[in-house]
């Protein structure tokens, strides 16, 4: 119900998040993007935010120590859950592994969330491949007292995959699926000619990504699961939460309980250590 929602805070606490990156392109300088920016921007957050001529990198919090960045919204009743790591080019060498390895993925981690605990009714992704590396997102849902148990049964599935790889089974069966999907989608004289529009696309915009399609479907099972290994690591992945405001608020008050907690332990040698230092 957006009358409940005070949009302008909203928009504020959003953009003043942290891991934003603003990018342009096209007949623009950096003086005229920086003014957008300026004129986007709350003033409080407008001064002193870091500003690059340049790509910028992505901001790497590490999923698993718990660096989840988390926002509350008033009227929802589930919380959203997001890891997100850098994308690839649709020209990467390792782009053709990395669609099979998605399909996998994303058809594994469904069914430990949904199938297996009924945490979540799907899990998705989007941003994997473009022109240049967009935010690659992997997002799911559930409720607020499943969120850590959620969470864990996520990330230690995604370890298993940076531990063990993926079977040579369920890479095969995802590249069956697709090679029945590419001929669905090219029985008519429109649909094929829209995969050369594609296809025509591609070689301009990121020459040697015109063959993508194919390469896909004769990526070996070895590359997929190498792939799937180093990409699919926990470590590898920024967290973000969205959820009731209610439930967001003991969140962060958790998080920082427990980093005032770490501070303060850091500060005192264990008694281990002190046995250590003088025996």
């Amino acid at each position: 119900p957006t009358k409940e929602i005070d949009l302008v805070a909203l928009r504020d606490t959003v953009v003043g998040a942290d891991g934003w990156v603003w990018s342009f392109a096209g007949d623009i300088d950096v003086s005229t993007a920086l003014a957008a920016v300026e004129r986007t921007l709350p003033s409080s957050l407008s001064q002193g935010k870091k500003t690059e001529d340049g790509p910028a990198s992505f901001p790497n919090l590490l999923a698993a120590q718990g660096n989840t960045t988390t926002l509350g919204l008033p009227g929802i009743d589930e919380v959203i859950s997001a890891l997100t790591r850098p994308g690839l080019r649709l020209a990467d060498p390792w782009a053709d592994a990395s669609v099979l390895a998605d399909a996998v993925v994303v058809r594994r981690l469904e069914g430990v969330v949904r199938h297996g605990r009924g945490d979540s009714y799907a899990f998705a992704t989007d941003g994997l491949l473009a022109v240049a590396p967009e935010v690659y997102v992997m997002t799911s849902m559930t409720s607020p007292t499943r969120v850590d148990a959620h969470r864990k049964a996520v990330l230690d599935e995604l370890a298993r995959i940076a531990a063990e790889g993926l079977s040579v089974d369920e890479i095969e069966r995802a590249r069956r699926v697709m090679r029945m999907a590419e001929l669905r989608t090219s029985q008519a004289p429109h649909e094929r000619a829209l995969l050369w529009v594609r296809d025509h696309l591609r070689s301009q915009i990121a020459p040697g990504s015109e063959s993508l399609g194919g390469r896909v479907l004769e990526a070996s099972a070895e590359r997929v699961s190498a792939f799937a290994q180093e990409f699919y690591a926990p470590a590898a992945f920024a967290e973000f939460a969205l959820g009731p405001t209610d439930w967001a608020r003991s969140e962060i008050a958790a998080q920082q309980a427990a980093a005032k907690l770490a501070g303060a332990s850091a500060t005192f040698p264990s008694p281990n250590a002190v046995d250590a230092a003088h025996p």
